[in-house]
Order: C-alpha cells, then sequence, then structure tokens
C-alpha cells in the first residue's frame, strides 16, 4: 500500500530534510508533498498533519477529485495509520469516518480508489479491533476476505477477533472460577466448617470448563476455513 502511495505522486519535488524537523504551516502541495514522502517518525507525521489541517480540509471542500486524490493517501498512510499505531484508536476512527465520506467521489476517477477502500477498511478494522470492538472489525475483515481470500493478515486478524470475543466471556470465568477456589481451600484450612466439597467441586469444574474450552475453540478456529 505504501508503494502505491509513492508510486502514484510526482517526482523531482524538493525533499524534506529529515534533520530540521516539522515544516510548519507548510500550505502547498509541493512543500507537503515532499515532506510526507520521506520517512518520519509517527508523532511527526500526526503533528504536520494537523498544523496543516486547514488547508487539507479546504483542498477536500473544493469537491474536486484531483485535490481529494491528493489528500487521501496522506490522510490514510500518514495520519489515521500513524494514530492507530500510537495508539489512538477512537481518533484514528473519527479521521477514518471523514475519509469515508470523501472516498466515494473519486470512484470512477481515481485509479488507486481500489486500495484506498482496502486500506481505509483494513485501518477502520485494526482501530475496532484495538478498541475490543471485536464483532465490528470481523465484520470488516470478512469483507476483506471477499476480495482476498489469501491474505494471512487479513485472516490472521479474523481468527484473532473470534478468540478475544470467547476468551472475553471464559477468561474471567477462569481468573473468579481460580480465586474463589483458592480461598475455599484457605478457608477450609483454617476453618473446618467451611470446607465444602461440593463448593470446591463446582468452582473446579467451572475452571477446567472454561480452559477447556478455551483451548478448543482457538484450535477450532485456527484450523477452520475462512
Amino acid at each position: 500500500h505504501r508503494r502505491a502511495h509513492q508510486c502514484h505522486r510526482q517526482r523531482g519535488l524538493p525533499q524534506a530534510d529529515p534533520d530540521i524537523g516539522l515544516i510548519v504551516h507548510m500550505n502547498t502541495k509541493k512543500k507537503l508533498q515532499a515532506f510526507f514522502d520521506e520517512p518520519h517518525d509517527k508523532a511527526q507525521y500526526i503533528q504536520a498533519y494537523e498544523e496543516n489541517k486547514t488547508y487539507f480540509d479546504e483542498l477536500l471542500r473544493t469537491g474536486r477529485w484531483e485535490e481529494i486524490d491528493f489528500v487521501i493517501p496522506i490522510k490514510l498512510w500518514r495520519y489515521a495509520d500513524a494514530l492507530g499505531q500510537s495508539g489512538q484508536y477512537s481518533k484514528a476512527l473519527k479521521v477514518l469516518n471523514e475519509v469515508e465520506a470523501d472516498l466515494p467521489k473519486l470512484k470512477g476517477r481515481s485509479r488507486w480508489f481500489p486500495q484506498y477502500e482496502e486500506i481505509h477498511t483494513f485501518l477502520k478494522a485494526f482501530n475496532l479491533a484495538r478498541l475490543k470492538r471485536y464483532k465490528e472489525s470481523n465484520e470488516l475483515f470478512k469483507k476483506l476476505l471477499n476480495g482476498n481470500q489469501k491474505n494471512e493478515r487479513y485472516e490472521d486478524w479474523y481468527r484473532s477477533n473470534l478468540k478475544s470475543m470467547a476468551s472475553r466471556y471464559l477468561e474471567p470465568a477462569m481468573i473468579i472460577g481460580s480465586i474463589c477456589l483458592f480461598l475455599s481451600i484457605v478457608a477450609g484450612w483454617t476453618n473446618a466448617e467451611w470446607q465444602v466439597l461440593w463448593l470446591q467441586t463446582t468452582l473446579l469444574v467451572v475452571v477446567l470448563v472454561s480452559w477447556i474450552g478455551k483451548t478448543l475453540y482457538g484450535y477450532w478456529v485456527d484450523r477452520r476455513s475462512l
């Protein structure tokens, strides 16, 4: 995806010097393109975009597909992706929702539209998963897999989300059951009246069933066909 982002831009533009830090308020397309084509850390991409957000928004408001085609890859690959990789998942989702409103304007016009749509869907699914919204995330990964059925990256995320959904219920039962079982055993050792065999047996069964269920479900998820 990054290669597509770099290849479809003009070359021969002045390049940003990585040693001078951020270029604040660059407000020209050439300076912005030069900066975002160069390698910088995530924090620099985020700050550079936000320092020039007014200019980017003005380009998007024109409604001209050429201007939108300039902004969208920067907003996706350099801004939204950097936000997600920095742990700002909710903010990244907000940015991706903004992109979603502009993307249809490029359909049938920009030859890069399919790649924009794919990376947008992936980033949205990624951030939803990080926010533990696994079901919503997997709806998007399923959409991606329908078009990329042998993409191992998407398959791994889809399977991981399934396991996380199961763990959300099984792990608390396993942890709480283990703590209660330990406390009941300790109470039984210190005061014979507290040692209730049926309670300990029930707690042990809860712990074992939760652990076995999680293990078997994970085994099934890893081997099921998508």
